[in-house]
C-alpha cells in the first residue's frame, strides 16, 4: 500500500475543469464529495465535479477501483484530524477517476486496493486511538501523505479481519469497540488508546495527591502503575500491593505499556520518582525486611496500604470526598517541601 497526494491541482488545471459531467470528462473528486464516510458525487456546489479528459491531463485520473480518501486539511472544530473515507468503483459511473490535490489517497501501485483491505484501513484511520496518536505528533490540522506514512498500522491479516466485520457508516463509539476488539484483543496486542487513558488516570491522581510537578511526568505514573500492578485494561478497583523492586517495575512498564527504559536509568527511577513517592509516605521500602539496606539490589517497594484503598475507589462515586479525608491525614509533599 502507497499513500499519495491527489494529482489534481485546481489552479494548474483551471481550463480543464467542468461543474458537470459529459463525454470527454472523468469524475473529479475534492473533499467536499467526501460526506459522511461516504462518496456523494456530483454535488452542486463552488468545486468543479469533472476533469476534461485530453493529452495535457492523462496522467492525473487513476483506474476506478477502491481506494482510502484522506483530507489534507481538517476545520479546528473537526472531531478528529484524521478524516478517512472509502471510495468504492460504484462511487462513480466511469472507468476513470481524478482525485484532487486537497485529498491523500492510498493505493496499491496506481490502482485500487482489496474491498476489504480497504474497508479495515478506512475504520482503523477513522477511530479514535489513531486521532489520539495522530495528534501526539502532529500539533496542526493539516494532514500530510508523510504524517499517513509514519503512523504505526495493524498487520494486512488485522485490516482484512477487520474490514470483514466492518461498515462505512458506524457511529464512532462503536467504531471504536470493533478497532479495540478486532485489532487488539483478537491478536494479544495493548491498545494505544487505553494505555494513554489509563496514564492519563495516573497522572490525574499523582497531581491530586499533591506531588511536585518534576514528578507529574509519564515514568511517574508508570512506577505508580507497576506498584500497583494494574494494567490498561485492569479496573482500578483490582489494583494490588505487590512487593516490586525498581527492574522488576522496568520491565512491568515495557511489557505492559510499551515503554522502553534502558538499564542504565535505573537510578533514575529510583532517585527521581521512588524517593519522592516514600518521602510523602505513598510507598513503604522494604516492608517484609525493614533493615535491608536502601542501595541492596534487593530493595522493594509497596504502595502504603490506606493508599491502596484509596485508589481502588478511583473513578466511582466518593471517590474524591474519600480522597479529600486521606489528604487531611498526611501531609503531601506540596506541604511539606513548599513545592508549588
Amino acid at each position: 500500500m502507497t499513500v499519495s497526494t491527489g494529482r489534481v491541482v485546481d489552479f494548474r488545471a483551471a481550463e480543464y475543469l467542468r461543474a458537470e459531467a459529459s463525454s470527454d470528462t472523468v469524475p473529479l473528486i475534492y473533499p467536499t464529495h467526501c460526506e459522511r464516510g461516504h462518496i456523494v458525487w456530483p454535488k452542486v456546489g463552488r468545486k468543479p465535479n469533472a476533469l476534461v479528459y485530453s493529452a495535457a491531463t492523462k496522467d492525473l485520473p487513476l483506474p476506478n477501483g477502491t481506494y482510502v480518501l484522506i483530507k489534507r486539511f481538517s476545520a479546528k472544530e473537526e472531531r478528529r484530524r484524521v478524516v478517512a473515507t472509502l471510495f468504492t468503483p460504484e462511487s462513480v459511473a466511469s472507468d476513470r477517476v481524478a482525485f484532487e490535490n486537497h485529498l491523500n489517497y492510498i493505493h496499491r501501485k496506481g490502482a485500487g486496493l482489496e474491498p476489504e483491505l480497504a474497508l479495515g484501513l478506512t475504520t482503523y484511520l477513522n477511530s479514535t486511538l489513531v486521532d489520539t496518536a495522530f495528534r501526539h505528533f502532529n500539533g496542526h490540522t493539516q494532514v500530510n501523505a508523510t504524517d499517513l506514512r509514519t503512523l504505526r498500522y495493524p498487520s494486512r491479516e488485522q485490516l482484512i479481519a477487520l474490514g470483514k466485520v466492518a461498515h462505512p457508516k458506524m457511529e464512532q463509539v462503536a467504531l471504536d469497540e470493533l478497532v479495540s476488539r478486532e485489532v487488539f484483543h483478537m491478536h494479544g496486542t495493548a491498545n494505544p488508546h487505553q494505555i494513554q487513558k489509563r496514564l492519563n488516570e495516573a497522572l490525574d491522581i499523582l497531581k491530586r495527591l499533591g506531588l511536585p510537578r518534576a514528578q507529574q511526568n509519564e515514568r511517574s505514573a508508570l512506577t505508580l502503575l507497576a506498584l500497583l500492578n494494574l494494567q490498561p485494561d485492569t479496573p482500578w478497583s483490582a489494583a494490588q500491593a505487590p512487593l516490586c523492586g525498581i527492574t522488576p517495575m522496568m520491565e512491568f512498564f515495557a511489557t505492559h505499556y510499551g515503554r522502553t527504559y534502558a538499564p542504565n536509568t535505573r537510578e533514575t527511577v529510583r532517585r527521581q520518582t521512588v524517593h519522592q513517592l516514600l518521602e510523602a509516605g505513598f510507598v513503604v521500602a522494604n516492608p517484609d525486611q525493614p533493615d535491608r539496606p536502601v542501595n541492596s539490589p534487593k530493595a522493594v517497594y509497596q504502595i502504603e496500604p490506606s493508599l491502596l484503598i484509596l485508589l481502588q475507589g478511583y473513578g466511582v462515586v466518593g471517590w474524591e470526598d474519600a480522597l479529600e479525608e486521606y489528604l487531611a491525614n498526611i501531609q503531601t509533599l506540596k506541604t511539606r517541601f513548599c513545592y508549588s
